[in-house]
């Protein structure tokens, strides 16, 4: 049985077809196996599936942009900062706003550490860093 309905599917940003690609590839069929079972070409099911990430990346986007718009907070973290000095700043900045942060100190520099690896050299910021504070406490680092 389907983790979905084709409703389901009808108000989202994929087709039923890259639907269905993307629940077999989750329950660990190749793509092979997932065009012999929907009777099409393993090319058509890379390219299909290929287009489904493709359009979940951008409405994913989209969605962080929607959570900006408005945020009361954004924080500059400059190259050369050390990310264990962020947090303070994040919580004094927000505290100021009167917005109770959903990270503590240790998930927040987890956070930082994964959503801006590129931009790190270990510890230190080696690219600007922008980190968003929404009204409802989250945060988004970019």
């Amino acid at each position: 049985m389907p983790a979905f309905t084709e409703e389901d599917v009808q108000e989202t940003f994929l087709t039923p077809t890259q639907a269905k690609i993307l629940e077999l590839r989750a329950k660990g069929y190749t793509q092979a196996q997932v065009a012999e079972i929907l009777g099409t070409t393993r090319a058509n099911v890379s390219i299909t599936e290929s287009r489904a990430r493709k359009n979940i990346q951008k409405a994913a986007r989209t969605l962080a942009l929607f959570n900006k718009i408005g945020a009361p907070l954004m924080i500059e973290v400059g190259k050369g900062e050390d990310i264990f000095n962020v947090p303070k700043k994040v919580f004094a900045c927000a505290t100021e706003c009167g917005i109770k942060v959903k990270e503590n100190t240790l998930s927040l520099i987890e956070k930082i550490e994964r959503e801006a690896k590129g931009k790190l050299n270990g510890r230190v910021v080696r690219e600007d860093i922008r980190i968003t504070i929404l009204k409802d406490g989250r945060v988004i680092v970019d």
